[in-house]
């Protein structure tokens, strides 16, 4: 169950992350896909262009760091899906506690 909430939720948060990018809420949107804010800002880019028309590559970097970003969501919102599963069952007496 916490694995598909940890889908679940990286896919919504990057199709909104999406939608508010193509809104102009830029803020919002690195906020909202904020592990791909994370690593796609530590690939530096190939600047192809001239200095009033910046082109950057889209290196195999930066399509990699994309991918590990769903990785990292899936994770991330996965083991916090699982710590907030596990102790509202711990609460209601379904598991012992591990202390």
């Amino acid at each position: 169950m916490a694995t598909v909430v940890g889908v679940l939720v990286t896919l919504i948060l990057a199709w909104l992350s999406y939608q508010a990018g193509e809104a102009g809420f830029e803020g919002l949107s690195n906020a909202l896909f904020w592990q791909n804010s994370l690593l796609q800002s530590a690939v530096p880019p190939l600047d192809l262009g001239t200095a009033d028309r910046p082109v950057y590559d889209g290196m195999l970097l930066m399509i990699l760091a994309f991918v590990l970003n769903f990785v990292i969501g899936f994770i991330v919102y996965g083991v916090s899906a699982f710590v907030i599963v596990s102790r509202m069952a711990e609460r209601a007496g379904h598991l012992r506690s591990r202390r």
